[in-house]
């Protein structure tokens, strides 16, 4: 979109928040329904990000990622931006990848720690 419609940021934003793929990503919501084309990107971007924080499960590191590349929008020609938007779409990857292998490292946690009780249960009762 940035290369090949030339679509200023909010826009961008627009089309994200009427894709139903994104809702979980509720900054975009924030961003679009609270958008002052007076207000710089960055300042209303970090304050959709700020309030959508409880409503997102993100991790600190997540969340300072996010910030770092809402700094490089919209500031370079669109080269650069389509790099700075390569660059973080590998970050994203990599955190999407290990949060991945965690959910599924506890998951067979708390199947163990279920299997377990269950036993415990049962043989209490009996």
């Amino acid at each position: 979109m940035i290369s090949y419609q030339a679509l200023c940021i909010y826009e961008i934003f627009k089309i994200a928040f009427e894709n139903k793929n994104y809702e979980k990503l509720k900054f975009i919501e924030y961003f679009v329904l609270n958008y002052n084309k007076n207000e710089p990107f960055f300042m209303a971007f970090s304050n959709a990000a700020e309030k959508s924080i409880p409503e997102m499960v993100l991790k600190s590191e997540d969340i300072k990622q996010l910030l770092a590349f809402a700094t490089g929008l919209g500031t370079t020609d669109v080269d650069g931006q389509i790099k700075n938007c390569k660059f973080y779409i590998k970050l994203f990857e990599e955190s999407l990848c290990s949060a991945n292998k965690i959910v599924s490292q506890k998951q067979k946690l708390y199947y163990s720690l279920g299997i377990f009780a269950g036993l415990f249960a049962t043989v209490l009762f009996i």
